[in-house]
């Protein structure tokens, strides 16, 4: 989960010297700083986690009515890190579901993710939607260190928290959540993510989002529990899941992130439900753009090769500590259980 030290350090630099975490060009020192994201509230932004609306007591750890839990069906791999996350949606409001792998959330959304290491919680990230727009520039995002009985916004960011967790900046933020990657993508509150049965009626999934009419154009005719059913193959619904959420944030249709210098064609890992209709892991992107295709960036390699995760180039850059690392952030060492994942599922391609 570290950002990269000298990229820290330069923020931490730009905090100290100007009172923010945007940097100020240095030959146009009088120049407002480029924008972040866009601002809170008239009152100035929350300094204190027990502002943000989270918790009604946050010594007890009570969540506040109206904010519920979320669990995605996979889970972003964060070094270890157990996570949980929360969202809060206006009283009345919809989600803007026109586009069923794009939603558009209504203003006022917070979201809350928070990450426990060794049974201590480190960090809470928090994002608002404070403008009517689709891109980050709409929503304020800022991450929340944990001290004692509350945690205190850190817009900086901090290096080597306990447990050698680097808290994102919140140009920091920008890394996964800019306009390029889809700021609703990247929050892991989705159809195809939340289209899981839950016993317990306090957590949020696409059912009880349907049920309450959160939904501008809800989907119909559920099947055996789901509304978007998974083709057969529980080995290819583990390994390509995991490259979903995973790989998915940057390599996906909308993204600059699915064309590299060097590699034929787009390499596109996001899932969308309007191809999940064909029954078929071949329909779907992360099958179409990787399996028997030529890595370009490794003459030796193939970007997914068929009952061969040694000659995989995803498979090598998925394992890698390394430079050649991905995802590039967010991790420093492998998911074993995940990248056994993505093995099995390219050894058993035929």
């Amino acid at each position: 989960m570290r950002l990269p030290k000298l990229r820290v350090a330069l923020i931490a630099a730009a905090v100290a010297a100007c009172g923010g975490d945007e940097a100020v060009p240095t030959d146009a020192a009088d120049a407002p700083p480029p924008p972040i994201d866009a601002s809170i509230d008239a009152s100035g932004p929350p300094t204190m986690l027990s502002q943000t609306g989270l918790y009604s007591d946050i010594g007890a750890g009570t969540i506040a009515p109206g904010v519920a839990e979320y669990m995605p069906r996979w889970q972003l791999w964060s070094d270890e890190a157990a996570k949980r996350r929360w969202i809060f949606l206006p009283p009345g409001s919809q989600i803007d579901t026109s586009d069923m792998d794009h939603w558009q959330f209504p203003m006022g959304t917070k979201i809350w993710k928070e990450f426990v290491r060794d049974g201590q919680k480190i960090e809470t990230r928090y994002l608002e939607k404070t403008g009517p727009g689709a891109t980050f520039d709409d929503w304020y995002a800022v991450s929340f260190q944990w001290m004692g009985g509350d945690a205190v916004a850190v817009p900086g960011g901090v290096v080597d928290d306990p447990g050698h967790n680097d808290i994102p900046s919140r140009s920091g933020c920008r890394q996964c959540h800019d306009a390029q990657r889809i700021p609703s993508v990247v929050v892991s509150f989705s159809a195809l993510l939340l289209d899981v049965p839950s016993a317990d009626p306090q957590v949020m999934n696409l059912g009880r989002l349907v049920a309450d009419g959160r939904l501008t154009a809800p989907p119909t005719n559920p099947v055996a529990g789901t509304y978007f059913p998974l083709p057969a193959d529980p080995v290819a619904q583990a390994g390509i899941g995991y490259l979903h959420v995973n790989c998915g944030n940057c390599h996906n249709d909308r993204s600059a992130g699915s064309v590299l210098v060097g590699v034929p064609g787009r390499i596109e890992l996001r899932l969308a439900v309007s191809e999940l209709a064909a029954g078929a892991w071949s329909a779907t992107a992360p099958y179409r753009t990787t399996v028997g295709r030529p890595s370009g960036l490794n003459n030796t390699l193939t970007l997914v090769a068929p009952g061969s995760a040694a000659t995989s180039h995803l498979f090598e850059r998925l394992t890698a500590t390394t430079g050649i690392r991905m995802p590039p952030i967010g991790r420093e060492v492998v998911d074993p259980t995940g990248s056994e994942e993505v093995r099995a599922w390219i050894a058993a391609l035929p």
